[in-house]
């Protein structure tokens, strides 16, 4: 399904995009007027639209496109920050839109409005497709037979570096009030559990703690469901599979005063048995946007196969990156692979040079400023800094 999000909000067409990608939605385009959009329906199947724009707005996107035949099909869902009653809902239906909802639905049910407008459009064979949930990696290796438990311990780290231009200290004030919203620690607790779900593992507790004046922590317990259910007397062993464990902390910095802000994660899983935590990388990349991503993998201990021979990795493969999606892959610019195989350490890093200026600006009036070039310069320097671990 590709879905174009409509609304002269850059801050609000990042919040919907982001509420789609982590409900597993990956083919979505931006237009920032209903003008715009006009430009970019082919291949759309769902529009979603803001009712309030300059020039034209929702309505007039919805009328301009029910009148082109072409687009009989598209399914248009309004998405607005007035209270809604019958009455009105009825008045924005009879102007064109299939679905009217308000910007602070959940994504769940966003996604669940939007898989039911879109099946209503389809034919009966793709009404039936699986929508996807954020994606099981293409790495699938054949499965070496073990002998009992898997006793491998596999810890993966993902960090993470998003980056913003901020002028001042509203704007600066601004960005922090927004990662507080949109990266509280119920959200990033809503993330880990679904790397437990792509990963198969059960969750068991989940401690959250937010801090003042910005930040956020996560811990949770987890066990692993793929494996059989012990037998009498083997208690130890569930206590030794309860120790998989997701760490996840947000640290915005928007102490520099030369204007730029950044936004990190770190994420750490720690698995034992036969849930694997690379299966959890594409998901994500598509749960974060990022500049920035440093990701190490280690493995540690030993279990046996079959025939009792002593493995030190389940799981043999050659970079980090044969568990990402080229998609992602494709997004940035410099890519490079740091791995002692023989020791079971691996770590890939990316670094995304190509700049948009709309994107970083808190402002849409900032992209004509006349020193924001030389703000995006000291934007890059940033990020080579933090990619090569030393000042540049």
């Amino acid at each position: 399904m590709k879905i174009l999000v409509v609304d002269d909000s850059k801050l609000i067409r990042l919040t919907i995009k982001r509420k789609l990608l982590q409900e597993g939605f990956e083919h979505i385009v931006e237009a920032d007027s209903g003008e715009q959009a006009l430009t970019m329906l082919e291949g759309v199947d769902v529009v979603l639209s803001d009712l309030e724009m300059p020039g034209m707005n929702g309505h007039g996107l919805a009328q301009a496109i029910r009148k082109d035949a072409t687009y009989s099909t598209l399914k248009l869902v309004l998405i607005t920050g007035h209270e809604l009653d019958d009455e009105l809902i009825g008045e924005h239906k009879n102007k064109g839109f299939d679905r009217v909802v308000q910007k602070t639905i959940e994504g769940h049910e966003l996604k669940a409005v939007l898989e039911d407008v879109y099946k209503a459009a389809a034919p009966a064979s793709e009404g039936k497709k699986r929508f996807s949930g954020g994606g099981i990696s293409k790495h699938e290796p054949e499965k070496i037979q073990l002998a009992g438990f898997n006793n491998l311990t596999k810890c993966l780290s993902f960090n993470l570096y998003d980056f913003a231009i901020a002028r001042n200290e509203e704007q600066r004030a601004e960005y922090v009030r927004y990662l507080n919203e949109k990266y509280s620690s119920a959200r990033i607790a809503e993330i880990s559990r679904g790397i437990c779900k792509i990963i198969e593992a059960e969750v068991l507790d989940i401690s959250t703690q937010d801090y003042e004046p910005f930040g956020a922590s996560t811990l949770v317990l987890m066990s692993d469901i793929k494996s059989p259910t012990p037998p009498p007397g083997t208690a130890a062993v569930h206590a030794h599979l309860n120790k998989s464990h997701i760490c996840a902390h947000t640290y915005p910095d928007t102490e520099s005063k030369n204007g730029i802000c950044s936004f990190r994660v770190d994420i750490d899983i720690a698995t034992c048995g036969e849930i694997t935590p690379m299966h959890a990388l594409n998901f994500m990349f598509r749960s974060f946007e990022s500049d920035v991503v440093i990701m190490d993998y280690v493995v540690r201990g030993y279990t046996r196969d079959s025939n009792g021979r002593k493995l030190y990795n389940d799981q043999p493969f050659d970079s980090i990156r044969d568990f990402i999606d080229q998609d992602i892959l494709d997004e940035y610019t410099k890519i490079e692979d740091l791995n002692i195989p023989p020791a079971n350490i691996w770590q890939t890093k990316l670094l995304g040079l190509d700049l948009k200026v709309e994107e970083y600006v808190m402002n849409p009036d900032d992209i004509s400023h006349p020193d924001t070039p030389e703000l995006l310069q000291q934007l890059r320097k940033e990020m080579r800094e933090i990619y090569y671990m030393h000042e540049v």
